[in-house]
């Protein structure tokens, strides 16, 4: 499904990103991941993948990092923002810097790349970004304000460039998990997962191969007449 198509992930380490990464290596992708690790990554060995290693809050490493990609392939046919991390604590306890460490990660990550991409899907004419996002940007969480805030400004992000670039031929969505089987939430009590759960229609939480399914489709043809969009992957919490 995509042979000769070019793909940049962030945060392929492991979870989220290392699944999509493996995807789209399946469908016939060339993958560039981005992740801070520089160890090679178990289960991505092919040679239609290669590791960058460095910061998604390093203008300049992302600035080297999309020159090296364009000098070889000319083009970036898809933008994966997944790149997130999390500090939770209550709101009044929380740091400035658990805050400043949050949004500079998950929301300046995310800017950065976009608009490093954006000019080179504009020469193109076609280009599909995806954001990954959460249901706590979407409703807000207990514990997570930075993270909620985060989020959230990757969703009015993701609207806003896709009303302003959709004319160039550029898509750009939202996918917003609630809990998946992941490392990310092994912090997370089973006090908090468990009443969740029970208000989700499908009663357990996502897998990511899911996560991978969506994704693919968000970044395939099929989703031609889809931007803009803040597509919900709750297991029916939202129902």
């Amino acid at each position: 499904m995509f042979s000769q198509q070019i793909v940049l992930i962030t945060g392929v380490s492991r979870g989220i990103g290392k699944g999509l990464a493996h995807s789209f290596l399946q469908e016939g992708a060339q993958v560039y991941g981005i992740c801070r690790s520089t160890d090679p990554i178990d289960g991505l060995e092919s040679d239609r993948f290669t590791q960058l290693s460095g910061s998604v809050t390093d203008q300049a490493f992302i600035t080297s990092a999309i020159t090296e990609i364009i000098a070889r392939h000319q083009k970036i046919d898809v933008l994966i923002n997944n790149a997130g991390v999390a500090q939770d604590a209550l709101f009044q306890t929380m740091s400035f810097a658990q805050f400043d460490h949050v949004l500079s990660t998950n929301f300046l990550g995310t800017l950065h790349l976009t608009q490093a991409v954006l000019p080179h899907m504009q020469k193109a004419q076609k280009g599909k970004i995806i954001n990954m996002v959460s249901q706590s940007g979407v409703s807000g969480r207990e514990g997570q304000a930075n993270y909620a805030c985060s989020k959230g400004a990757i969703i009015g992000l993701t609207r806003t460039v896709a009303r302003q670039y959709g004319k160039d031929g550029i898509y750009c969505n939202a996918l917003s998990p609630t809990f998946i089987n992941t490392d990310m939430i092994d912090h997370i009590p089973q006090s908090i997962i468990e009443p969740v759960l029970s208000h989700t229609a499908l009663g357990r939480v996502g897998s990511v191969q899911e996560i991978s399914d969506a994704t693919l489709y968000l970044a395939s043809s099929a989703s031609n007449y889809q931007t803009g969009a803040v597509v919900r992957l709750d297991g029916g919490l939202a129902v």
